[in-house]
C-alpha cells in the first residue's frame, strides 16, 4: 500500500497492544489511524466523522462483535468492516461474510495477511466509487418522461407494438435488443422500463451517451483500462461493460460511434468478454445491451459508415417507437400527466387546460416529440398564475412552419429554414447522414450546442 492509497482507518479492539501495534504500522504506511478501546466511542465518533474503513475485534467486552458489525452495516451500508478475531472458527468466518464483513483475519495478525486484506478491501471501495461515478457522469441527462417511475404512457393503437414487447419481455429473455425512433419519443424510458423488468430495480443500470464520449476515451470508458495505460491513468478502473455486469448497459445513440469503436463492440457483444485498455487477461461480463438510435442504421450501413455485422448482432430484438404524431389521441393524456407533475411542483392546487389549449396540443406535430410536449407544458406551468393553461402560455409555433411541416411529413427537403444557422445545421447534418458526431466537428462546436441548434429549431431526419 502506497501512500497515495492512504485512508482513513478505526481500529475497534480492547487489547491495548494489539490497538498500538496495529496503528503504529498502519500510521507508517501513511494511513489516518483512529483506535476505539470499545464499540460505544467508535459509534459515537463515526456519527460525527465516519472513517473510510474499520478493523473491528470479534470479542469486545460485553458485547458480541457481530452485533456492532451489524449495528455499523445498518448505519453506515457503504462502510467495510474487516474482522479480526483470535478465537475465531470457520462458523464465526463464514457468518461475519454473511453478515457484510469485507474480510476475515486471525490473530496473530500478520501484516503482509492484513495488507492483502486491505488491498482486496480497497478493491472493493474502488470499484464501488466508480460505479457511481461512471452512473452520474456517463449516463446522459435523463428528462423525466412519462414512464419514467410508472413505465410506459400510452394506449394508441400504435403503441400495441410497444406495450406488445414490454409485456413479451418478462417471458422471452435475451441479451441485446436495438431500440429505434425519433428524437425526443422515449427510447431511454422504455430502456429503463425493460431493466426493470428484466433485471429488476436493484441491479446496475448504467447509461451510455454514445456521442458525449471523446474519441480517444471510447475504449476506456467502454472496457476500462489499466494503472500506467495512457497519461492520467493513475489506477485501475473498469469500464462501463464491467460496472454493468449482473444488470444493463444501455447505449444511447450507437450509430455515432467510430469505426473502430465498433468493431471493439462487436467483439464484447459475442463473446461476452471485455478486456481493458493496457490489460492482458479477458473479463467476463453478464449483461443485457440495450442499444438506441434516431439514425437509419440499414442506410447507414450502406453508406459503410455503420458495420453490418454488429447491426445483425444487435438486431435481435427491435423495437421501433411511433412518434407522437402518430398517437395524436395520447396527447392529452401525456399532457395531463405533465401538468399535474409541473403543477405539484409549483404548489399549485389545481392546474388545468383550456379547451382550445388542448385542441392545439393535439394538432400540433410536436417535431420534438414527447420531450418537447414535456418542454412546453413545464414552460406554461412555471408561467401560469393560477394554474389555467391557455393558447397564449402554450406558445405553439405555428404548424405551417417549414420546421413543423418538415417533421410531419418526415423528411429533410420538404422546405428549408429560414433562419441561417438552422439552414447550415441542416445542410451539415444531412450532408454527414445525420452522424451529430462528425456534424458537430465540421461545425466546428460541440455535440452539446449541436443538440441545442437541433431542438432549437426542431430539425428532424
Amino acid at each position: 500500500m502506497s501512500d497515495d492509497d492512504a485512508i482513513d482507518i478505526a481500529i475497534i479492539d480492547d487489547e491495548e497492544v494489539i490497538r498500538d501495534s496495529l496503528r503504529d504500522f498502519l500510521a507508517r504506511k501513511g494511513n489516518r489511524i483512529r483506535a476505539f478501546a470499545d464499540s460505544a466511542s467508535a459509534e459515537a465518533a463515526f456519527a460525527r466523522t465516519p472513517p473510510d474503513l474499520v478493523l473491528l475485534d470479534i470479542r469486545l467486552p460485553g458485547e458480541d462483535g457481530l452485533a456492532v458489525l451489524q449495528r455499523l452495516r445498518g448505519e453506515h451500508p457503504d462502510l467495510p468492516v474487516i474482522m479480526i478475531s483470535g478465537h475465531g472458527t470457520m462458523d464465526t468466518a463464514i457468518e461475519a461474510m454473511r453478515l457484510g464483513a469485507a474480510d476475515f483475519l486471525r490473530k496473530p495478525i500478520k501484516y503482509p495477511d492484513l495488507l492483502a486484506a486491505l488491498e482486496r478491501t480497497r478493491r472493493l471501495m474502488r470499484l464501488e466509487g466508480e460505479r457511481n461515478r461512471l452512473r452520474a457522469t456517463l449516463s446522459h441527462v435523463h428528462h423525466a418522461t412519462p414512464g419514467a417511475a410508472s413505465g410506459w404512457l400510452g394506449t394508441a393503437k400504435a403503441c400495441q407494438e410497444v406495450l406488445a414487447f414490454l409485456a413479451a419481455a418478462v417471458r422471452t429473455p435475451f441479451d441485446s435488443v436495438l431500440i429505434t425512433g425519433e428524437t425526443g419519443s422515449g427510447k431511454d424510458v422504455i430502456a429503463r422500463e425493460l431493466h426493470q423488468r428484466l433485471r429488476g430495480a436493484h441491479a446496475p443500470f448504467v447509461a451510455v451517451n454514445c456521442p458525449a464520449l471523446p474519441e480517444s476515451l471510447v475504449e476506456s470508458e467502454l472496457f476500462g483500462h489499466m494503472k500506467g495505460s495512457f497519461t492520467g491513468a493513475d489506477a485501475d478502473r473498469p469500464g462501463a461493460f464491467e460496472m454493468a455486469h449482473g444488470g444493463t448497459l444501455f447505449l444511447d445513440e450507437l450509430g455515432d460511434l467510430s469505426g473502430a469503436a465498433q468493431a471493439k463492440l462487436l467483439r464484447a457483444l459475442e463473446a461476452r468478454l471485455v478486456r481493458r485498455l493496457g490489460g492482458r487477461k479477458d473479463v467476463a461480463v453478464e449483461v443485457t445491451v440495450i442499444a438506441a438510435t434516431n439514425q437509419d442504421l440499414e442506410r447507414m450501413v450502406k453508406a459503410g459508415t455503420f458495420r453490418r455485422d454488429l447491426l445483425y448482432r444487435l438486431n435481435t430484438y427491435q423495437l421501433r417507437l411511433p412518434a407522437l404524431r402518430e398517437r395524436r389521441e395520447d396527447i392529452p393524456l401525456l399532457a395531463a400527466h405533465f401538468l399535474k407533475h409541473f403543477a405539484a411542483r409549483r404548489r399549485l392546487a389545481r392546474a388545468t387546460f383550456l379547451p382550445e389549449a388542448l385542441a392545439a396540443l393535439v394538432a400540433y406535430p410536436f417535431p420534438g416529440n414527447v420531450r418537447e410536449l414535456r418542454n412546453l407544458v413545464e414552460r406554461a406551468v412555471m408561467l401560469s398564475e393560477d394554474g389555467t393553461i391557455g393558447l397564449a402560455l402554450l406558445a405553439l409555433p405555428p404548424v405551417e412552419t417549414a420546421a413543423a411541416a418538415m417533421a410531419a411529413a418526415g423528411t429533410v427537403d420538404a422546405a428549408a429554414p429560414s433562419d441561417p444557422e438552422a439552414r447550415e445545421t441542416l445542410a451539415v447534418l444531412v450532408r454527414q447522414r445525420w452522424n451529430r458526431r462528425v456534424a458537430a466537428k465540421e461545425l466546428g462546436i460541440s455535440y452539446e450546442a449541436l443538440r441545442w441548434r437541433i431542438e432549437k429549431h426542431a430539425l428532424t431526419q
